[in-house]
């Protein structure tokens, strides 16, 4: 009877399609190369605040380390700077207290992810030592067909959480990018003296409309109000703006700590859905054969 079941495994894996495979390899690499890019994110944010320690008004924007959207506004405060001849600091020092408030988010993201991932492998490695362990200390014949489908179970909660955590990630990025850069961006080129028709002009404000976070409305109403006091009634905003920039940072701190808390949950479910089942079955089955 198990040779008919190998045979017919055999059979299935020759036909399937081989462009299929290949698909498949190459969609899991490109998740792979993604994944390194996000953990490789933090690293380009230190680079480039250290850059900025250094920069002054004859750096070369250029030579700048890409990392989301601060290398293209200090690119744009530096070269209106250029041509306008205005101060450098204060635009700057805004920039770089957003980004280390960023790049503390980004080690939340990746202490989490980490994490989670050390708690997947320990409990594969729990599943597969009590397998062993159990199967040399009974004598008991290694199952084949099903240690492939318990590492393949596990193998799929692997990359399942991670499709996952992108989605949420992703989708908290896409949401809070426009308000960081409009802000920050209006913020920063109001300090180099740029008319606020031309400001106005490089904020892409637009994009603010298309933000779906709940609770954003509130900060994204405050900016419009600071931007019309200015435009219209030529009113100092400097402070307020500062003032929301805190708050936009609170904001994002406590929507990240809602977001990691759902992928919480969402852990506990995979853990016990995908490991926890893989380490009882293993039992179960060690039980069986043992009685048998």
């Amino acid at each position: 009877m198990k040779i008919l079941i190998y045979i017919s495994v055999i059979s299935c894996i020759y036909l399937i399609n081989f462009n299929w495979v290949v698909e498949f390899i190459t969609t899991l690499r490109k998740r792979w190369d993604s994944l390194i890019t996000s953990y490789d994110t933090k690293s380009r944010g230190k680079c480039l605040y250290e850059a900025l320690l250094h920069t002054n008004g004859t750096s070369n924007a250029l030579d700048l380390p890409q990392y989301k959207f601060y290398t293209s506004i200090v690119f744009m405060i530096l070269t209106t700077s250029k041509k306008l001849g205005s101060s450098l600091h204060y635009p700057l020092s805004i920039i770089k207290k957003s980004l280390l408030k960023d790049i503390e988010f980004q080690t939340k993201l990746q202490g989490f992810i980490g994490e989670t991932y050390s708690q997947f492998i320990v409990m594969m490695l729990i599943c597969w030592g009590f397998t062993i362990y159990s199967g040399n200390m009974l004598n008991l014949e290694f199952d084949i067909l099903l240690s492939l489908a318990l590492f393949l179970w596990q193998l799929v909660g692997l990359i399942s959480f991670y499709f996952i955590y992108r989605k949420e990630t992703l989708s908290l990025e896409k949401n809070i990018n426009p308000l960081y850069t409009n802000f920050l961006l209006y913020q920063a080129l109001l300090n180099v003296s740029m008319p606020i028709s031309q400001i106005k002009m490089n904020c892409d404000l637009n994009s603010l409309v298309d933000v779906k976070l709940r609770g954003a409305d509130f900060y994204i109403s405050r900016f419009f109000k600071l931007v019309e006091l200015r435009e219209k009634y030529g009113k100092e905003t400097g402070q307020e703006m500062e003032l929301l920039l805190e708050d936009l940072n609170g904001f994002y701190d406590s929507t990240l700590a809602k977001c990691l808390k759902k992928m919480t949950v969402f852990k506990f479910i995979w853990l016990c859905v995908f490991y926890l089942s893989s380490y009882l079955i293993s039992v179960y089955s060690s039980l069986i054969n043992a009685l048998i």
